[in-house]
């Protein structure tokens, strides 16, 4: 499985800090123990899910 590089990492934190989200839940969201572990489409997945909570609530 590929992995996800190092743009698409601090991207990631970026959408994190920007919403409030805890690095710890998308650990165990995505069953990983690194953020360097997750998968491109965990990735993918999670933005997705990250755009329509947004999109649902403003």
């Amino acid at each position: 499985m590929e992995k996800i590089n190092e743009d698409q990492i601090e991207r990631l934190y970026e959408i994190l800090n920007k919403y409030y989200i805890q690095l710890d839940w998308i650990k165990k969201v995505c069953n990983i123990t690194n953020i360097r572990d997750m998968s491109v489409w965990q990735y993918n997945y999670l933005l997705m899910i990250i755009k329509q909570v947004k999109e649902i609530n403003g």
